[in-house]
């Protein structure tokens, strides 16, 4: 298979959807020969912030002299970024050879309840970390935690549980409680455990008893104090434990994540120096996560979704005093879209609505546009992402633009976006 036939057969696995358990990816692991048991992982799942945090933990291991591995997802601008080794894509030969292995081991499952794509990628993750040698692998969940297909690993340097909200509630469930139930299943029996402190106290108490049945030490990260923190267009600095760090990933929610990726790192076992760590969060980067695309004018892709990550971009903002802002909006049809949108409304000026493309979940840019007239006078219909773009311009008169509403969004229009600001 060539790259284009190894795409097309692992997106030709969505048609299976979407189904929590084990046993399939357990299966095909031991088809396998279970590549996941012969590596070092430090597994982190959450609502908000595991991404960033993920890329975190991966840049100061590897800044550590350790060939570390990441699995995330979704991908933003390639589809090999979701898996990666000292922030290097899996090449596409790679992805090919290791792809059909993968898919002749996946051949043996009942043919009535087969692979899902994230299964599949899941386990080609697995194979190539331990194709490459990998020392350590930095490991993001999908979706929840207790069933998502990350969950065969048994026992973890260290699992993290980054800040927990509503999100996904039709398969997690409807309130923190529940959720945090789904995300704290990656607790493995006396394993270290680190949790956001900027975590709500209802999720910490599911944590908290989860740990204790587990008998797992739990770490609270050391949240920086905000008189110590500055933020900026070019990062953040910040003190902890009394060292300085500086990280290109911006906003007040970053400190929490980066809290997350030191605390981790440091009772992970692994060999870590301060100036490891120093060095790590420096080179940390991770696309469309208030990513700034254009200093003049003010272009800023953020990949958030839901209530908390858009009230986090909301605080950036005004943390960066940037109000008055020209947003373009693509959303997905089952978030909260008009919670969401509540939270950053005050700050937008005028608005562009538009359809997230090639993905049937998206909302369509009418229906966004009617929600967003609730608390907006001055929306606009885009038809596609340059006449978003093109509409966004002509609107913002060199004012900020600000884009924002899903992932999928950040990957599909990212490119026009740095090809019309040259950035």
């Amino acid at each position: 298979m060539n790259y284009k036939e190894c795409l097309d057969y692992i997106h030709s696995l969505l048609r299976f959807g979407s189904k929590p358990g084990l046993s399939r990816i357990s299966y095909l692991l031991d088809r396998l020969g279970n590549p996941q048991k012969k590596l070092r992982i430090i597994h982190i799942a959450g609502t908000n912030g595991k991404g960033s945090t993920a890329v975190m933990v991966q840049s100061i291991c590897s800044a550590a002299g350790y060939k570390t591995g990441l699995y995330i997802s979704p991908f933003v601008t390639d589809f090999c970024e979701r898996i990666q080794v000292d922030g290097n894509y899996i090449n596409e030969n790679e992805l090919c050879e290791i792809t059909q292995k993968i898919r002749e081991a996946a051949q043996t499952l009942n043919n009535t309840d087969p692979v899902t794509e994230f299964e599949f990628i899941t386990a080609l993750a697995f194979e190539c970390f331990v194709q490459k040698k990998c020392d350590v692998v930095v490991l993001e969940t999908g979706l929840g935690g207790r069933f998502d297909a990350t969950n065969v690993v048994e026992k973890p340097l260290v699992s993290v549980i980054t800040r927990i909200g509503l999100d996904h509630q039709n398969v997690l469930g409807d309130s923190i409680e529940k959720i945090a139930f789904e995300k704290s299943g990656i607790i493995k029996s006396r394993c270290p455990v680190v949790v956001s402190s900027h975590q709500p106290e209802c999720a910490l108490e599911v944590i908290r008893a989860e740990c204790k049945n587990k008998k797992s030490p739990l770490f609270l990260n050391c949240l920086p104090s905000f008189s110590s923190c500055t933020v900026g267009v070019s990062g953040n600095e910040f003190v902890f434990d009394s060292s300085v760090y500086k990280s290109g990933l911006i906003g007040t929610h970053q400190f929490d994540n980066a809290a997350n990726a030191i605390t981790a790192v440091e009772v992970s076992g692994l060999k870590i120096k301060q100036s490891d760590i120093v060095e790590g969060l420096s080179k940390a980067f991770l696309p469309a996560r208030s990513e700034i695309l254009s200093t003049e004018p003010i272009v800023i892709l953020d990949g958030s979704h839901n209530i908390d990550g858009i009230a986090s971009l909301s605080d950036l903002l005004r943390q960066l005093n940037i109000n008055k802002i020209t947003a373009i909006i693509g959303m997905m049809a089952d978030k909260s879209i008009s919670d969401a949108l509540r939270q950053i409304s005050p700050l937008c000026k005028d608005i562009v609505t538009v359809t997230v493309e090639d993905n049937p979940r998206s909302a369509c840019a009418t229906q966004l546009a009617s929600i967003c007239s609730e608390f907006n006078d001055n929306v606009h219909i885009a038809t596609d992402y340059d006449n978003a773009i093109k509409t966004a311009i002509q609107l913002a008169n060199g004012g900020p633009i600000v884009v924002f509403g899903s992932l999928y969004l950040s990957g599909g229009i990212r490119q026009s976006l740095i090809n019309t600001f040259k950035c």
